[in-house]
């Protein structure tokens, strides 16, 4: 469909005889927050890695806004938004100073540019801190700033909140429906019901390569119980 952001057609990917993504299928629509949940092993980041052109299915295809992205990496990468679990930052460098060589690397930015971003996930006063100064909520947010300042069409998230404490897990799950309500479309790899619940619009449930369920949060009552009988797994 034509409104659809995101399209994946089919998609396989083995490592030698293991199958990590099993012939899967799914769409986002434009402006909606879809959260993939499964057990560690399920297969997200690998799906994730090739919807942001680090990795080459075997079959199948992803079209993000109407670019192959296996056929048109360079085109893809210039519209997406990528937030591993564990993001690299330069921590001799200043959380700007970050912003700007992220920024360079996609063709240059502004320092109007870079003060936005920073503002829109808090970090307006620390912009002269040095990285290694950061905690790990703070290195998280400035890894969205330095994706934010691209200008993206689509964000990708692979377990954003891994790793924080409370409050940070609070922050960055505020600040993804903000992003959404601004018409960015997000997608994003869980394994903690109770964050979807807050922050997406549909769920897909993955488990063991494959795409088991697919349908929106709101409807899905039992999420927990939903889980469990699909993956035999307990959750957060």
């Amino acid at each position: 469909m034509k409104d659809n952001l995101i399209q994946v057609e089919g998609v396989t990917k083995k490592y030698d005889s293991l199958t990590a993504v099993d012939n899967l299928s799914l769409s986002v629509p434009k402006g909606e927050v879809f959260a993939l949940v499964g057990p560690n092993g399920a297969g997200k980041t690998t799906l994730i890695k090739m919807m942001v052109c680090l990795l080459k299915p075997d079959n199948g295809s992803i079209v993000v806004d109407g670019i192959d992205v296996d056929k048109n990496p360079m085109t893809a990468k210039s519209i997406i938004g990528f937030l591993p679990e564990n993001i690299s930052l330069y921590g001799n460098l200043t959380a700007g100073e970050n912003l700007r060589f992220f920024g360079d690397l996609n063709g240059g930015v502004s320092h109007s540019a870079i003060e936005e971003s920073l503002a829109t996930v808090g970090l307006s006063d620390v912009m002269d801190k040095r990285v290694n100064e950061f905690s790990k909520g703070m290195k998280q947010r400035l890894g969205l700033a330095c994706m934010l300042v691209k200008k993206p069409r689509v964000l990708f998230l692979d377990e954003p909140t891994s790793g924080l404490d409370p409050s940070g897990k609070i922050y960055i799950q505020k600040l993804l429906k903000d992003l959404s309500g601004k018409g960015l479309t997000i997608f994003f790899s869980s394994h903690i019901l109770g964050e979807v619940f807050k922050v997406a619009d549909r769920v897909g449930f993955i488990n063991k390569a494959r795409l088991e369920h697919v349908g929106k949060v709101d409807s899905l009552k039992h999420l927990e119980d939903l889980y469990l009988k699909i993956t035999g797994d307990y959750v957060e």
